[in-house]
């Protein structure tokens, strides 16, 4: 009888254990690189700069087969350019990586991918380097590329014909951003807010949509007279969205010899898209 006992405690003790295990998914070793997309639109062809391609932090998430956030991986800080090894568990099949993330970022807690997907980046300051990024990749061997797209636009605003830009001023944009790119262009809820008045000629916005558009004001001389050029996303006589990872080249100059002002929006290729003018 004591026997009878004794295998009846030791297959009590031993039993939770199976089913701990039952349940514990094994790892395998993925070497983790990361790679920033090219910005489109770049009047010079030119690739980011070095300020656009930091990735100082970042966080990621693992997700199963059933789109179910299974994992949450440490903060990494200044990830190797090389890789390096990380321990994947296997039922793991896609990541999702936000770099640059803010606190808040940090402590999300995502449930599954429409929680991703949700995850938002306040803009109510204008963006600056580092710049937030986010990207994804399949899990099907061991390695593993995930390509950040920025989630901001970039703006380039020059003088022309000796117009010289002296500000920029960022009007209506959008105070919120999805992290990651949604199927259509989409902006979430949220207050539109004004940027300060700055020398700055590269700037950063949220994405848009032109059903509410974000626009600038461009401040500047030319041959002794100050002027104030409003300037809104027009291509073709149409106004467009402000996209991620897009650069919109803006050139400011007089427009022959009655000295009115003239803005153009160039594709990558340098060809003009369409010209305003603005008496003054």
């Amino acid at each position: 009888m004591k026997k009878i006992i004794f295998c009846l405690m030791l297959f009590g003790l031993l039993l939770p254990g199976c089913r701990k295990h039952k349940h514990h998914e094994p790892v395998r070793e993925v070497a983790i690189f990361f790679s920033t997309k090219q910005i489109t639109g770049s009047l010079l062809k030119s690739t980011a700069s070095e300020e656009e391609n930091v990735i100082s932090r970042v966080v990621m998430w693992g997700v199963d087969d059933k789109n179910n956030v299974v994992h949450t991986f440490p903060v990494r800080e200044n990830p190797p350019l090389n890789g390096w090894l990380l321990s994947i568990p296997k039922n793991i099949i896609l990541l999702y990586a936000i770099a640059n993330p803010s606190s808040a970022l940090e402590a999300a807690n995502p449930s599954n991918v429409s929680d991703l997907t949700a995850l938002t980046g306040d803009f109510t300051n204008a963006p600056a380097s580092p710049l937030l990024m986010g990207g994804k990749a399949n899990v099907n061997g061991y390695n593993v590329n995930i390509e950040l797209v920025r989630s901001v636009a970039k703006i380039e605003v020059t003088g022309e014909n000796g117009f010289e830009v002296q500000s920029v001023t960022v009007k209506n944009t959008p105070a919120k951003g999805f992290v990651f790119a949604q199927p259509t262009l989409t902006v979430p809820s949220s207050e539109r807010v004004n940027y300060p008045e700055n020398s700055n000629t590269i700037l950063y916005v949220a994405e848009n949509s032109k059903q509410n558009p974000t626009t600038l004001i461009v401040k500047g001389a030319y041959a002794g007279t100050t002027y104030d050029v409003n300037v809104s996303f027009i291509m073709n006589g149409t106004l467009v969205d402000v996209v991620r990872n897009t650069c919109y080249s803006i050139g400011v100059g007089p427009n022959g010899q009655d000295q009115n002002i003239t803005f153009t929006i160039r594709e990558w290729d340098d060809v003009d898209i369409d010209k305003h003018y603005f008496d003054e």
